[in-house]
Order: structure tokens, then C-alpha cells, then sequence
């Protein structure tokens, strides 16, 4: 089936805009029909993927569709931009539990040279689930972000006691 490789003016596809809009039977419709869950758009400069459309939307259940039918949770969108490190961001306990039990990395921000890292996006914002969780899962608290320093730095700063 080709309808994977149709996409938009703007770069989405069927997927991207599906995942977007919460649509669970046609994401699955798709996925079944051997559309690539991976796939980003490449005619704007995001460079989004389903699985990053879906968490931007709080749509869970195609969050783990996605997921479950192959979806790559440490792909990098052109914004720098890597689905843990959104969930964390947003402290969105559900959904970095899922992302981390379906093999994202905790220490993301370290393999692309990103600015922060989920455990420091998380402290930030005082999602102390989150960072619970990121820490049971392997996360490194000494990540040194050249920006913010390490989780205890930001923590320091913001007054937040973990």
C-alpha cells in the first residue's frame, strides 16, 4: 500500500495527522496496511513523527499503538526535539513510563548532545514522579548539561528538594 509515502504540501502524512488528531482506528489502520511509524515530515522544518504528534496531543492509547507496531521513541525531530525528553518536559508520568518501558533511553539527551536531559527537564519543572521513575530506569544524575548544570544544580537553583 503507497498511502504511506502520499504526504501533504506541508509534509504530513496520513499517519502524522491521524496520530495528531487522537484517530486510534486509523493510526492502526494504517500501521497494518505497512505504513512506516517512523516516518517524519519532510517538507517543513519540524520534522515530526507520529509518535511525537501523538504525545504533543496527549493521545496515550496511540502512543502506545505506535509504539507497540515499531515506532522509535529516541528519534530526534529537526527541532531537537526527542519524545522522552517532551513527556518529561511536560510531566507526563504515563507516558514517559511507556516510552521507557518500550526502549527509550533515559540518558537521550547525553547520545545527541542535547542541551538537557529527561531527568533535568523533569527536575525543572518539580515532576518529582518523573523523576523517580527516570532515576529507577537508569537515568544519570550527573549529567552535566553546559546550560543548567547537573538535576541537583537545577534542583538547587529552583528550590526544589528531591
Amino acid at each position: 500500500m503507497a498511502i504511506q509515502r502520499v504526504q501533504r504540501t506541508d509534509g504530513d502524512t496520513a499517519l502524522i495527522v491521524s496520530a495528531r488528531g487522537g484517530d486510534y482506528e486509523t493510526v492502526k489502520l494504517l500501521l497494518d496496511n505497512e505504513a512506516d511509524p517512523n516516518v517524519q515530515e519532510w517538507d517543513n522544518e519540524h520534522g515530526t513523527t507520529a509518535l511525537m504528534a501523538a504525545i504533543n496531543n496527549k493521545h496515550h492509547h496511540v502512543v502506545e499503538l505506535l509504539l507497540t507496531k515499531g515506532a522509535d521513541p529516541n528519534i530526534m525531530d529537526n527541532e531537537g526535539d526527542i519524545a522522552l525528553i517532551v513527556s518529561a518536559r511536560g510531566g507526563d508520568y504515563e507516558t514517559v513510563k511507556v516510552l521507557l518501558d518500550n526502549g527509550a533511553d533515559p540518558n537521550i539527551g547525553q547520545k545527541f548532545d542535547c542541551f538537557n536531559s529527561p531527568l533535568i527537564e523533569a527536575t525543572a519543572k518539580g515532576y518529582y514522579q518523573v523523576v523517580e521513575l527516570l532515576l529507577t530506569k537508569g537515568a544519570d544524575p550527573n549529567f552535566i548539561s553546559e546550560y543548567t548544570g547537573t538535576p541537583l544544580t537545577v534542583a538547587a537553583k529552583k528550590d526544589i528538594i528531591l
